[in-house]
């Protein structure tokens, strides 16, 4: 994939959104335990995305991962929280099978 800093391959977009998927798992037991680090660790992985989204990836996918986790802040319900994040997880599958399909070209 074409950046404004050169070309990242789709290979290291796999591993990252492979370790997204990791990062979004960890959510799960972080809000049940109502550990403080929550909001902190939510933050970080927002404001990552945000930077990717601006540098690369304009996908509606994407988008669709930084406006779910977004909602994560004013969720309470365990289940609906469980669910978004599954969700994008979901999506970061979806977005690694598009990428594992541009290396079989």
């Amino acid at each position: 994939m074409q950046t404004k800093y050169g070309t990242i391959p789709n290979s290291d977009l796999i591993l990252y959104f492979k370790r997204l998927v990791n990062r979004l798992y960890k959510l799960m037991p972080i809000k049940e335990n109502k550990d403080v680090t929550y909001d902190k660790y939510l933050t970080k992985l927002i404001q990552q995305l945000h930077g990717g989204e601006k540098l690369i990836i304009s996908d509606s996918l994407f988008i669709e991962i930084i406006f779910n986790l977004e909602s994560l802040f004013m969720i309470d319900d365990i289940y609906l929280h469980n669910s978004i994040v599954k969700e994008n997880i979901s999506i970061c599958q979806k977005l690694i099978k598009v990428f594992e399909l541009d290396l079989e070209v």
